[in-house]
């Protein structure tokens, strides 16, 4: 690894808790978080991948209509890439996740099942003050 480089594991303590907005790998997963809560990575009970985002397009000619999106969006991958996000400083995620633990509307999670629980309101708390310092009012 060359002395300017940096690792591309968000586990490796040199990117965890970076400058708020400044990392490349945090906007990464959260748009992964974006990309999964939109039905971009489920699964057809017909095989194959969903259609979501093709603007009216089909693959394979195969109606998707019959497919229920909402109830197959894997939720807990979409809080894994939106926490990492927050952890490696992207200031969106870091305010949706303020927002998810302490159960205000967020536009990313809204219709998220799995929901905070009571003693996690101290990291709701949390995101909200990393926020503030990146800069959000």
């Amino acid at each position: 690894l060359h002395e300017t480089q940096k690792p591309a594991s968000a586990a490796h303590p040199s990117n965890l808790d970076q400058e708020i907005g400044h990392s490349v790998l945090g906007q990464l997963h959260h748009e992964l978080a974006r990309l999964h809560e939109a039905g971009r990575f489920v699964k057809r009970p017909s095989g194959g991948w969903s259609e979501n985002g093709l603007g009216g397009l089909t693959m394979d000619n195969i109606d998707q209509h019959g497919d229920d999106p909402a109830h197959s969006i894997d939720w807990e991958s979409v809080l894994y890439h939106e926490r990492l996000a927050a952890q490696l400083g992207c200031l969106e995620a870091l305010i949706i996740m303020a927002h998810y633990y302490l159960c205000l509307p967020t536009q990313l999670l809204s219709d998220c099942p799995i929901k905070p629980r009571e003693e996690d309101l101290s990291l709701g708390v949390d995101y909200l003050w990393r926020s503030s310092e990146g800069g959000d009012r």
